[in-house]
């Protein structure tokens, strides 16, 4: 067969003129495919990724033979080259000055491989376009049946195989067969009412008709890539070739079942088959994930490869992105020639790693106040991150709230600051009266009550400033970066006095829209929830909207009428230090605690960047025996947990009754409270309530018994259930809360309520059982776990690497840019529309003027003539 393809090249190379002809057109870029002979190897295996030993024998002999073969048929098409061009060069070298190879690969399908920068995946391309609807002969006959499923090619199969497939269709009067067939001399549908068959079909757009059950098929790229964008089941019998390795990844991602050919001659296979295809649901819901995750990736095949083949016209040929392994031989690429003297070596090796992994290790500060828990978490997490990255960091931590004990790391080194006389105001408001108003108070209310003590965090700031010592040993330190929360206005002050100039905000909340002065990017209330007390979705109506602009106004106000109370307090240590509001502007970068794929969409800008769920990205911990045995009391455990600011004991006694009486009307279910008052005795007389003062919330979330998280939707909770994909009753007391629990009700994962519906139990009754009984929030809370776990770049790789960029590259200027400077008017060109109506509007008035005058003139002229007339 390939001597055929060679007389082909070699008739197409000698056609006349052709070659003169291409030449003429000076093309930029050439693209074509190249059948290798690599491809028998890498796609006849019949195995899936977890190969026995015999399988990887055989996967290794085909490679090898592949290698043979391309060897071999290289050879000749290089002879149909050289008999024209005598000094023709290697055919082989000529497909390694490639720039970039592109695979018909999906990597969210296909099993995880080693690659480079130069291979770049563009799977499901071909089938990227939308699907045209079924024509009314097609859609009568998906209407005939509840259920339908379709048969690939399969005329040339042996009879006996048909017979089967004939026979099983008989076997489910109440489904559609649709049979691409091409011989319809056989007339295999004759007595079968179930059975339709055709020479062609609209494939893709059947595909796509919701109506459709499953597809049977024999697994080539095409079809496959096409079932997979269109969420269908698949039933796949692979005959050859690539079919075979495609089917092992359909097997391994669950979204069908694997049938040996062979088995198409026995009775009862091919009919059980059918029957767990088109009624085990765990396909379809598999299928159906796997469809919402190729159509919501972050860039489309089309772009990717437009982008990247415009880049190598541009910039090409890319011999950067040759590397020097492809000319060493077997041995010498997998080091086998090193593993002999490996034993006496090792620890110089070890050694020059350490000090090559040191060199470009920088230095960090972040400020971190103790005065929230989960902020103190946050800042302390994301510094261990940092350290694991292999960098330094130091942790300044003054202390707010001496009641929470520590500073949220475990590996950076901590300067305590003291915690002022001033600041104990604000550790009893924490500890008694913001907890309890909480409950009672609402989003205004709750600002006001901060504002009475948030003088104290200017005076911890001034004692931080004038701690004996502190801001010249930090000076003699040279960090290289900074980082801060924006919740402390004490910050970027503090890092002029010690002369950093390169610092980041890393806020544990999701962007705070209220404050431009330091993200320099505007928002939008009329469609984006604000941040602090927007207790509406993006769909909003006009009382929401103003609302929704009101909040956000007011936030605005409320923070930044502290800015001169904290330049009257650092003038006293630098007289010509500028403004707070300008300090916060000179950061770099700006790191926000969101999720793009399940916060609000919002306007950005390269400053901001979202490492949304980068705490919880460690991992957890398997349940110690205690809580093991909790969760396998009773068939179903529901967590509650109200956070460390609104804490459960002081929420109104209404509330907690409610609560205990929703309890005693589930009593299959364990219901587990963190409650922080042991001795109000809550769960005596309730056999299936477990209360505790502390329970180890990430693991206990992530342990498959866990049916669903009651909470107040903090930002840190609310972000662990996600990435643990358990469903939400979500009850927001104030702040962020709100907004976030709309979030949860947008995403279809969690039920929401007001915490006023606490005052009688029958709300909360419903939502426990909604959520108990109804599995699509528990689909749906699966769903955007596996989706956040399969974003293209980890949240951890993309703090780092930004962080060092700004270590190495910063301050980052060229990311300021000048709207920040323009009011209010200027920035939304009000002064601009103003002005040009002004004049659209003189203009008008001068035409209708002018058209007044003309007229009144012309009819002067009239009534003139017709009396001389007269």
């Amino acid at each position: 067969m390939m001597e055929s393809w060679q007389s082909r090249c070699n008739a197409t190379i000698g056609f006349p003129g052709l070659i003169e002809q291409l030449r003429e057109e000076k093309f930029d870029v050439a693209i074509g495919e190249i059948l290798d002979f690599c491809m028998p190897g890498l796609m006849s295996a019949e195995g899936g990724e977890s190969m026995t030993f015999m399988q990887r024998l055989k996967s290794l002999f085909m490679i090898q033979l592949s290698i043979l073969g391309r060897y071999q048929f290289g050879h000749l098409f290089q002879d149909v080259f050289t008999e024209i061009y005598p000094d023709f060069p290697d055919l082989e070298e000529l497909a390694a000055q490639n720039s970039l190879v592109f695979m018909n690969s999906e990597p969210l399908v296909d099993f995880p491989r080693p690659s480079s920068v130069r291979m770049i995946d563009i799977g499901g391309i071909s089938v990227s376009n939308a699907p045209n609807q079924l024509n009314n002969t097609w859609s009568s006959i998906l209407d005939i049946r509840p259920k339908n499923v379709i048969f690939a090619k399969a005329h040339l199969m042996p009879d006996n195989y048909k017979k089967t497939l004939i026979d099983t269709a008989k076997k489910f009067p109440n489904v559609t067969f649709i049979w691409k067939y091409e011989k319809p001399e056989h007339r295999i549908s004759e007595g079968v009412d179930n059975l339709n068959e055709t020479t062609w079909m609209p494939q893709n757009d059947i595909l796509h008709d919701p109506r459709l059950s499953a597809f049977v098929t024999h697994c080539g790229q095409g079809s496959t890539t096409e079932a997979n964008y269109a969420g269908v089941p698949l039933i796949v019998i692979p005959v050859a070739f690539d079919q075979l390795r495609n089917a092992e990844q359909m097997k391994r991602i669950g979204v069908g079942i694997v049938f040996e050919r062979t088995d198409l001659g026995k009775e009862g296979p091919f009919e059980e088959a059918i029957r767990e295809i088109i009624e085990n649901e765990s396909y379809k819901e598999k299928t159906r994930n796997l469809k919402e995750t190729l159509l919501d990736r972050q860039f489309s095949m089309k772009e990717i490869f437009v982008r990247n083949m415009e880049f190598v016209a541009k910039h090409g040929p890319l011999r950067q992105l040759d590397h020097y392994g492809r000319h060493l031989n077997f041995i010498q690429y997998y080091l086998i020639d090193k593993r002999s003297f490996l034993h006496v070596d090792v620890m110089k090796i070890l050694l020059l790693f350490f000090l090559l992994g040191s060199v470009n290790a920088l230095k960090f500060l972040a400020y971190s106040p103790q005065f929230a828990k989960s902020h103190v978490n946050f800042m302390g997490k994301i510094s261990d991150i940092l350290i694991d990255g292999g960098h330094e960091v130091v942790l300044l931590s003054p202390i707010l709230d001496s009641s929470l004990g520590f500073a949220g790391t475990k590996k950076a080194r901590i300067i305590e600051v003291p915690q002022c006389d001033h600041a104990v105001v604000y550790e009893d408001f924490m500890q008694n009266s913001n907890a309890a108003n909480a409950w009672t108070s609402d989003s205004f209310a709750a600002f006001f009550e901060w504002d009475a003590v948030f003088s104290s965090w200017i005076s911890q700031c001034n004692a931080t400033v004038l701690h004996p010592g502190l801001i010249q040993s930090l000076r003699d330190e040279k960090f290289d970066v900074a980082f801060a929360e924006a919740i402390d206005f004490c910050a970027p002050g503090l890092f002029h006095l010690i002369g950093i100039d390169k610092w980041a905000v890393t806020d544990s909340l999701a962007i705070n829209d209220a404050h431009f002065f330091y993200t320099h990017t505007p928002s939008n209330p009329s469609y984006v929830p604000t941040m602090m007390g927007g207790n509406m979705g993006e769909e909003m109506s006009f009382s929401e909207r103003f609302s929704n602009l009101f909040t956000f106004c007011f936030s605005k106000w409320f923070n930044e009428r502290w800015f001169p109370v904290y330049d009257e307090m650092f003038r006293t240590h630098d007289k010509d230090i500028q403004p707070v509001e300008e300090l916060f502007a000179s950061n770099s970068i700006v790191f926000t605690n969101s999720e793009p794929l399940v916060d609000f969409p919002r306007p950005s800008s390269a400053r901001i960047i979202d490492i949304g769920g980068i705490v919880v990205s460690s991992g957890h911990k398997e349940l110690n025996q205690t809580w093991s045995s909790i969760l396998d009391l009773r068939p179903q455990t529901v967590f509650i947990s109200f956070g460390t600011v609104a804490k459960a004991y002081l929420m109104p006694e209404e509330y907690k009754k409610s609560v205990l009486e929703v309890i005693k009307s589930f009593p299959n279910v364990t219901f587990i409270w963190k409650y922080e008052q042991p001795s109000d005795q809550i769960s005596e007389g309730i056999d299936n309530l477990i209360e505790s003062t502390w329970v180890p919330q990430s693991d206990l979330l992530h342990d498959r018994r866990v049916s669903a998280f009651i909470t107040h939707c903090g930002q840190g909770s609310t972000t662990e259930a996600i990435s643990a994909g358990v469903p939400l009753v979500v009850i927001p007391v104030a702040y962020d809360q709100l907004r976030n629990a709309q979030q949860v009700k947008r995403n279809g994962h969690g039920i929401m309520m007001e915490k006023t519906e606490l005052s009688t139990p029958q709300t909360l009754k419903n939502a426990v059982k909604e959520i108990l009984e109804n599995k699509r929030y528990r689909e749906n809370a699966l769903k955007i776990k596996l989706m956040l776990e399969e974003r293209p770049f980890n949240m951890k790789e993309i703090f780092i690497r930004n962080m060092e960029f700004l270590g190495k590259h910063g301050p980052l200027r060229q990311l300021d840019h000048y709207g920040r400077h323009l009011s209010f008017i200027q920035y939304y060109l009000i002064d601009v529309i103003l002005a040009l109506s002004s004049a659209i509007a003189f203009a008008v008035i001068l035409i209708v003027f002018i058209l007044k005058f003309v007229v009144g003139k012309v009819i002067r002229m009239i009534r003139i003539s017709k009396m001389k007339s007269e």
